[in-house]
């Protein structure tokens, strides 16, 4: 197992899910208060979240010190929490159906 790189992996694993989830519940917010099309809004903004978070991961794992299993364990326990909080805030929102 590796060990060195280990700590380093995990906490920018962990920075970079907490970036993630919180430039993804701005642009939720946005699009929500968005009239014209705010699903364009989510889309795009999804796109674009995706595609540089891909790439910072790349970047990270390819020329900076740190373990692939920190880096990814890190990255994605915090999305996946992330993600769970944010569907509960936004369905929290919602008005109750009849």
């Amino acid at each position: 197992m590796e060990t060195e790189g280990l700590g380093l992996g995990i906490g920018l694993g962990c920075l970079l899910g907490v970036s993630y989830v919180l430039i993804s519940f701005l642009s939720n917010r946005i699009a929500l208060q968005s009239t014209r099309n705010p699903m364009a809004v989510v889309i795009g903004a999804m796109l674009v979240r995706v595609v540089v978070t891909l790439g910072l991961l790349v970047i990270a794992l390819r020329w900076l010190p740190v373990a692939p299993t920190g880096l990814l364990a890190g990255f994605f326990a915090t999305f996946l929490i992330g993600l769970a909080i944010e569907i509960r805030f936004f369905h929290r929102k919602q008005p109750p159906t009849s």
